[in-house]
């Protein structure tokens, strides 16, 4: 129950963030103090199904791995009526998943924040958080929504994960496991049909082929209108249409080596990520400012006494007046007033064709176990974008990222001395090539952006756990990293048939080849301790790092890219776990600290078209998650979270210009906070009714760096609610459910170039019917 004693133990907890770590480990056991361990409703056989995380790399129950992790059975996923990866953070504290990034218009892009660490889609960036898929490393942004088919389970870990995981990530981690076939023939088929002409059909068959060769195969198609209209022509944009497949084989050699191979793919052809005007900035709205414009990001190449890109030429307050009516001028008549709506003129397009191929072998040698992770990914993508949103050639954008990635991970674990020590040593390498080219069309020139990139990244690691009794373990971990990156660009002025007002054929960036490279050492450290068999306690130090890269979207020619330096983190975390109500509740809770050095941060930047990757200093981020499961009653399961992110900037150097102390992070809400309730109905004839409503919170939030007014989402409520029939055989399941049911307007990504405000507004209010029957 909850006493004084409780809200004393949250209160002490929120507290404890700006005290030292001795202050945080006291505020996490008040609140297990606080809970007794018996149940006033002993024998009613309700008990919470225990959760099986592979976040160590061995299976572990998730209340005894002494890491902060959100974790997604199959079962839960499929309650939630959740389809695709992105939609985890609506469940997830602390987490920030779009499926949208600002300047990109894919529609199968991804922006993914973990605490407030996150990262670009460009070839030139690494990822802040890493996305695996039984334990492949997915590298690119691009083509990282990832549709949940026959999915065993998802776990998000928080902070850095290079002593374990092949790629070094110093946010956290999405580990994605997929089901295995077993020796069972089974299978499942379904569709669903909802608002926007939704309609989508899945299926996946189970086959054993024989003793020891079993496979599993899974497809589906998606199909979906619009929700956003070009009023233009007219046409429906934010479509779906895809068709996504994977098989998977297992192989039992014999007793002590198994082998899995897995082939994925993924076709889109969808229209480009939806988009609508904002605002228009100053530089734009008022002609006193026109001057400012050129000089900050024209003046080396043009005469700033032209009026060139928002209108004829000729005196500026023809143009850029609020208001001005005329059609061939670029101001506030574009702005629709309808977050759903768009005057955008250009090609919409959004196209991906991804494959993939992975094999893991795993020969277990009693007390040590062999494993190889081998893999290869190919992306060919192709995405337009309509800066301006205006039927003007203001700034309007294609672009194609083609991407391929080889990745070998060999491991090495196993347990010593009775058990008493557990080990793991690995080593990981990756090699991707890729290209990233912008063809841009602006009122002043036609010109291009990007290049080709090569990324190489070698890697040890090894962490090893000694258990000094059944409660007390101390964990100690060591990765070295060596990361090579080198960008050839390929930047230039095109000829185009109307007037350009820079030389076709000038360098926007010098063709050469540009490298940056860094190998560093990061450590960790945990020592937890169970106070009883249902309440851990644990501490952690940990240090991430992400490499350096390469600005390649530049308006001004220069002599070489810029670049900007790796980033780093200090963290410092302590945590619970608690199983009490003899196993109907379950309490889990993180306090963390982390110290951002050399910050790599999305912000505008003179002479640099859009946003770019700069280091912006130094940063504490601190905060918690807290998160609840209680099985009151058999029947009656209720779930809930909190997460609370205080980021705040230290020091900022002067070549950062326009950010400064009072700036906040984007893509980090102060809170996040969600809460789920379901009840199962046992009908007189066996069958099964469950209603179910999940309900999310985010408090306000900047979508991006520079903390455009224009761009802040402002605190906002999610619901979702489903209602699902299944017969007593299990055979045949109904669900009816629906999302964002107050029909709420939110931000998901924006974005701000030479005063042009856009930004991608989630999907309206949906409803769909699911029918699904299993065999």
């Amino acid at each position: 129950m909850i006493t004084m004693r409780s809200l004393f133990g949250v209160k002490n907890l929120i507290s404890s963030l700006h005290l030292p770590i001795n202050a945080l480990i006291s505020s996490v056991l008040a609140i297990a103090l606080c809970l007794p361990t018996s149940s006033m409703a002993q024998g009613s056989g309700a008990i919470l199904e225990e959760i099986v995380v592979t976040a160590r790399k061995r299976e572990e129950s998730l209340q005894d791995t002494p890491v902060s992790i959100t974790a997604f059975t199959s079962a839960d996923l499929e309650a939630r009526q959740l389809d695709n990866i992105y939609q985890i953070a609506e469940s997830t504290p602390n987490l920030v998943f779009n499926n949208s990034a600002g300047l990109s218009g894919s529609s199968a892009n991804s922006t993914v924040f973990i605490r407030g660490v996150g990262h670009d889609f460009t070839l030139n960036v690494d990822a802040g958080v890493g996305l695996y898929v039984d334990g492949v490393y997915i590298s690119r942004s691009v083509g990282s929504l990832v549709d949940l088919l026959n999915v065993e389970r998802v776990e998000v870990l928080r902070g850095p994960q290079g002593t374990l995981f092949g790629r070094n990530t110093i946010g956290g981690a999405i580990n994605i496991t997929s089901k295995k076939p077993d020796e069972d023939f089974s299978g499942k088929a379904g569709m669903t049909v909802g608002r926007f002409d939704r309609i989508e059909g899945y299926a996946s068959v189970n086959l054993p082929i024989s003793d020891s060769l079993k496979n599993l195969t899974a497809f589906k198609v998606k199909k979906r209108d619009g929700y956003y209209q070009r009023l233009q022509d007219g046409a429906d944009i934010g479509d779906e249409d895809s068709f996504a497949g994977r098989t998977t084989f297992n192989w039992q050699v014999s007793s002590d080596i198994e082998i899995d191979v897995a082939l994925d793919g993924t076709r889109e052809r969808e229209g480009a990520s939806p988009q609508t005007l904002i605002g228009v900035g100053t530089a734009l709205a008022n002609p006193s400012s026109l001057a400012s414009l050129h000089n900050a990001v024209f003046s080396p190449v043009l005469d700033p006494t032209l009026v060139f890109p928002f209108g004829p030429m000729g005196p500026p307050s023809a143009c850029l007046l609020p208001g001005t009516p005329n059609p061939a001028c670029y101001n506030e008549q574009w702005l629709t007033g309808d977050p759903f709506a768009s005057n955008s003129g250009f090609e919409s397009v959004s196209d991906l064709d991804l494959w993939g191929i992975s094999g893991t072998i795993t020969w277990d040698l009693g007390s040590t176990t062999l494993k190889s992770i081998t893999a290869y990914r190919d992306i060919d993508s192709r995405f337009s974008l309509d800066l301006d949103q205006s039927p003007l050639t203001v700034f309007e954008l294609e672009q194609t990222q083609d991407n391929k990635a080889v990745s070998q991970e060999l491991q090495a674990f196993g347990s010593m001395f009775d058990d008493s020590l557990d080990w793991i040593v690995g080593f990981y390498y990756l090699y991707e090539d890729g290209n990233h080219t912008e063809t841009i069309d602006a009122a002043f020139a036609d010109f291009t952006s990007g290049g080709d990139t090569t990324t190489e990244s070698i890697a040890g690691f090894a962490q090893a756990t000694y258990h000094f009794n059944e409660k007390l373990s101390l964990t100690a971990g060591i990765r070295y990293t060596r990361d090579e990156r080198v960008y050839t660009p390929d930047s230039f002025v095109l000829p185009r048939a109307r007037l350009s007002l820079i030389p076709p054929g000038v360098p926007f960036l010098a063709p050469i080849p540009n490298k940056t490279s860094a190998s560093e050492f990061t450590p960790m450290v945990n020592l937890s301790y169970a106070w009883t068999k249902g309440l851990m306690t644990y501490f952690s130090y940990s240090e991430g790092f992400k490499g350096g890269g390469f600005t390649q979207r530049v308006a001004v020619p220069q002599t070489s890219a810029p670049s900007f330096d790796p980033e780093f983190v200090k963290v410092y975390e302590a945590g619970m776990k608690l199983t009490a109500l003899d196993n109907r509740l379950r309490l889990n809770a993180s306090v963390f600290h982390n110290d951002y050095t050399d910050i790599q941060v999305l912000g505008s930047i003179p002479g640099v078209l859009g946003t770019a990757t700069t280091n912006a200093g130094e940063a504490d981020v601190e905060g918690f998650e807290l998160e609840l499961t209680y099985l009151p009653v058999q029947e009656l399961l209720i779930q809930a979270g909190v997460g609370y992110l205080d980021a705040e900037y230290t020091f900022l150097p002067p070549t950062v210009p326009l950010l400064t102390l009072d700036h906040k992070f984007a893509n980090a809400p102060k809170w996040s906070v969600n809460g789920s309730a379901s009840y199962d109905f046992t009908m007189g004839n066996g069958h099964r009714l469950t209603p179910r409503l999940d309900w999310s919170y985010r408090s306000k939030v900047h979508t991006e760096a520079d903390n455009i007014p224009a761009l802040i989402q402002n605190s906002y409520h999610i619901l979702n609610a489903s209602l699902a029939f299944e017969t007593t055989d299990g055979k045949w399941l109904a669900t009816v459910s629906g999302r964002n049911l107050t029909d709420k307007t939110y931000l998901v990504s924006s974005d701000s170039t030479s005063g042009m405000d856009y930004g991608t507004y989630a999907v309206p209010r949906t409803w769909a019917l699911t029918v699904e029957r299993r065999f």
